[in-house]
């Protein structure tokens, strides 16, 4: 069963990011093993990620609006996406 929720259809922002060869491979393999797009096991990855970073959660409850403004999106669509 893969640790990552299947993908949710919420609209998302392009982004470019640059991977060492490795992890693109391995985000490739992941998405394939588990049924979903490399964009979704990036974005679930990130976000599990900043879930369990207990500092981050911190400074991010204490910041995230301005973010969130920048971005364009609200904080009840990000901490309903598990961006906590």
């Amino acid at each position: 069963m893969p640790l990552l929720d299947r993908e949710d259809k919420t609209p998302v922002r392009p982004q470019t990011f640059k991977l060492r060869d490795d992890l693109n491979a391995r985000i490739s393999a992941y998405a394939e093993w588990s049924e979903s797009s490399r964009n979704h096991v990036v974005t679930a990855a990130l976000f599990h990620v900043f879930g369990q970073d207990k500092e981050f959660r911190k400074w991010w409850d204490q910041h995230r609006e301005k973010y969130l403004k920048t971005a364009g999106g609200s904080s009840k669509t990000t901490a309903a996406a598990g961006g906590k």
